[in-house]
């Protein structure tokens, strides 16, 4: 009787890991242009980024960082790059690469599509009045 319990068990924990295996690098994809996005406050696609934690590498296809006082403009563009990193420097909370391949790296390339952020990624400036504390101060 438990036996097909615990079968049923490992056969869906068999299907989430397979899923989650195959889907991994387009949330690590998704999560980088967001922390670039934040960094740059422009547009970041990352074309086909692939990582591989048994082997510690990483490589994408293509990368564009958009110009945000020019969004139809890149800052940067770069072409296929891979790198290896080495795993025991990550038990530490550190990384190390030990090697890097980059190519074709430009900037300044004009983009087919408009590099600017959505509204709701720009903070906008803030205009609060003072607190209550900060006028009294300022009137003594």
């Amino acid at each position: 009787m438990r036996k097909k319990g615990i079968i049923y068990l490992v056969v869906i924990a068999l299907i989430i890991a397979a899923i989650a295996f195959f889907t991994r690098d387009r949330y690590l994809e998704r999560g980088l242009e967001l922390a670039i996005q934040a960094v740059a406050g422009a547009k970041v696609e990352i074309d086909n980024f692939h990582f591989s934690l048994f082997k510690t590498a990483g490589s994408w296809n293509r990368i564009q960082i958009a110009d945000k006082n020019n969004p139809w403009r890149n800052i940067i563009e770069t072409g296929r790059a891979s790198f290896d990193m080495e795993a025991r420097a990550l038990f530490w909370r550190r990384i190390i690469i030990q090697e890097m391949m980059l190519e074709n790296v430009r900037n300044g390339t004009a983009r087919k599509t408009d590099g600017s952020l959505p509204k709701k990624f720009i903070p906008e400036p803030t205009t609060e009045e003072p607190a209550f504390t900060e006028r009294v101060k300022t009137a003594l």
